[in-house]
């Protein structure tokens, strides 16, 4: 899986469009059996209400065209305000990079088994938090994100879903 979110080498825009092509990649991969057993994970939790990995690859569907629809034109102001250019921007990308380069470390052998207040479980809650984060503020710039930020809520609650207690 790459973990390397935003590519620090490029100009503010390029770094944040490569952020999304990284995030869109990071989905495909964490969904992608050869990657991780995360779609196991929830077939195997047996939920009542249809949630089963085909559920979760048809919601991945449909956020997947936005990606793609995400512009920046007109958008330097507003993610100037937000904090989202210069050095809090760099921050903020080697941050994120850095929490997702612990998860990959920690997913070497691409299993999950998440147990209640165990490493990898805190580690991949401080990675989505912080994601979240950088999500919801961009979505102030670009409103087209909320429904990217809404997948990433369901991977997060699913993730808690199938832990073991």
């Amino acid at each position: 899986m790459n973990f390397q979110f935003f590519n620090l080498e490029f100009g503010e825009k390029a770094m944040i469009l490569s952020f999304f092509e990284n995030l869109n990649q990071w989905f495909d991969d964490f969904l992608d059996d050869n990657h991780t057993n995360f779609l196991q994970l929830v077939d195997n939790s047996r939920f009542h209400h249809d949630i089963n990995s085909q559920s979760v690859i048809n919601a991945h569907k449909e956020i997947k065209p936005i990606f793609h629809k995400i512009t920046l034109e007109h958008k330097e102001g507003a993610l100037k305000e937000i904090g989202m250019t210069g050095e809090n921007l760099k921050l903020k990308g080697r941050i994120l990079n850095e929490l997702g380069y612990k998860v990959e470390n920690e997913l070497s052998n691409g299993r999950l088994v998440l147990f209640d207040g165990d490493d990898l479980k805190k580690l991949l809650q401080k990675f989505l938090n912080y994601l979240n984060s950088i999500l919801k503020s961009m979505a102030k710039a670009i409103p087209i994100l909320d429904s990217i930020t809404e997948f990433k809520e369901i991977i997060e609650t699913l993730l808690d879903m199938v832990t073991v207690r």
